[in-house]
């Protein structure tokens, strides 16, 4: 079981006031928890295992999530 990606990112975006935009398999499922709602915590729970790279943007307070570069 899990919670879709898009699911999870919408999350972060309502808990942190952060847009989270970018290409990232939508449906991959997550199956994670917080147990903190550091806007960089929860990306590195989420990115990492699923090998997504993210940058932050803390003026305009947007998140870019893309793939690997190598794939």
């Amino acid at each position: 079981d899990g919670v879709a990606l898009k699911t999870v990112f919408e999350e972060i975006s309502r808990q942190t006031g952060y847009r989270i935009q970018g290409e990232y398999p939508t449906q991959k499922m997550y199956t994670g928890t917080f147990t903190s709602y550091d806007l960089q915590e929860m990306l590195e729970l989420v990115c990492l295992p699923m090998q997504l790279h993210y940058s932050i943007d803390k003026k305009q307070k947007v998140v870019t999530v893309q793939p690997p570069f190598n794939q």
